[in-house]
């Protein structure tokens, strides 16, 4: 079972946080991307951004989000391959 457990709107992005209990434990904990209009915001390869946490601890997500939002440099990281790529392990 796949369900949203919370979304924060920071800057020009939305972040939906989703608890997936079929994943793996170490995926079952996974913010999506989108813009504000609600398009998914995509790497390089083409997939959607999104970041996966061992542990639902909301102030590690929210500053991830907020991180995300603010700051060009760390946001670029995750529109590369190999950020993509290492965050898939």
């Amino acid at each position: 079972m796949r369900g949203t457990v919370n979304h924060y709107d920071f800057g020009d992005y939305r972040f939906n946080m989703e608890f997936d209990s079929g994943a793996g434990p170490e995926t079952q904990h996974v913010v999506w991307v989108y813009d504000r209009t609600g398009e998914p915001v995509r790497d390089d390869r083409g997939y959607q951004v999104r970041r996966y946490f061992k542990e639902f601890n909301q102030r590690h997500v929210r500053n991830f989000c907020m991180k995300f939002a603010s700051d060009a440099a760390y946001r670029s990281t995750y529109l590369t391959k190999e950020a993509a790529l290492q965050n898939d392990e």
